[in-house]
C-alpha cells in the first residue's frame, strides 16, 4: 500500500554520547528500520522518542503538532507504544496472569475511582490474546511459565489492546524461535496495513 500522511516527525533529537541531530519521518502505512552495531545507540534513541530518557533539544510532531514528550506517559497518551528490547525486565510483570499484563495498557480506559470493569477488560484480553494467538491454557497462566515467544505476543498483545497509531519495535524477535518470528513479522505487516480509521479490536 502506499505511504499515508505523516503521523510522527522527529528533528533534532540529540543527547550527549548517544546521537546528535537525528531527524527523520513516519507515514501511516511504513515500517522505518534503525540499524547499527551493538552499542550504535539504537535503543537509547527509541527511548528518547518515547520519553524514558528527557535530554533533548527540540519536540517532536504528531498529527502535523509540536508535541512535547517529557515521560512515557506523555507517549501513550499521543498514541505511541514502544515493545522494549528486554521483555522481561520492561516488557512484562513475570507474576502476574496473561490477562493481568495485557491489562495493564488500559486499566485507565476502563476504570472508574476504585472500580475496575473486569468483565469489559476481560473480554477485551480474551479477543487481543485470541487474534494475536497466544499459546496459553488460560488468561489466569502465570506469563513466567510461557515460552519466549508467547511472552512477547503478550507484550504485543498489552500495546495492541491499546490502539496505537505508532507501535516503536526495539528488537522484537530477540530470544524467540522462528515460528514465533513469523508470526511476529506478520502482525507488523498487518499494523503498517490498517486503514486510518480502523482497528483490529474493540475501540479504548
Amino acid at each position: 500500500m502506499e505511504a499515508g500522511k505523516e503521523v510522527l516527525r522527529v528533528e533534532g533529537l540529540s543527547k550527549r554520547g548517544v546521537c546528535t541531530d537525528v531527524s527523520f519521518s513516519l507515514r501511516r502505512g511504513e515500517i522505518l528500520g534503525l540499524a547499527g552495531l551493538v552499542g550504535a545507540g539504537r535503543t537509547e534513541i527509541v527511548e528518547l522518542i518515547y520519553g524514558r530518557q528527557t535530554e533533548r533539544l527540540r519536540p517532536d510532531l504528531r498529527d502535523g503538532r509540536e508535541v512535547s514528550i517529557r515521560s512515557t506517559r506523555d507517549a501513550v497518551h499521543r498514541g505511541i507504544a514502544l515493545i522494549p528490547e528486554e521483555r522481561k525486565k520492561q516488557g512484562l510483570v513475570l507474576g502476574l496472569s496473561v490477562l493481568d499484563n495485557v491489562a495493564l495498557a488500559i486499566l485507565d480506559l476502563h476504570s472508574t475511582p476504585g472500580f475496575i470493569r473486569r468483565r469489559e477488560v476481560t473480554a477485551i484480553v480474551a479477543q487481543v490474546t485470541n487474534t494475536v494467538r497466544v499459546k496459553t491454557p488460560s488468561l489466569g497462566q502465570l506469563v513466567r511459565n510461557l515460552s519466549g515467544g508467547n511472552q512477547q505476543k503478550v507484550v504485543l498483545s498489552k500495546w495492541f489492546v491499546r490502539n496505537c497509531d505508532v507501535y516503536i519495535f526495539d528488537e522484537p524477535t530477540r530470544g524467540i524461535d522462528v515460528g514465533a518470528k513469523v508470526e511476529i513479522y506478520r502482525l507488523m505487516q498487518e499494523l503498517a496495513a490498517r486503514e486510518p480509521a480502523s482497528s483490529w479490536f474493540p475501540p479504548s
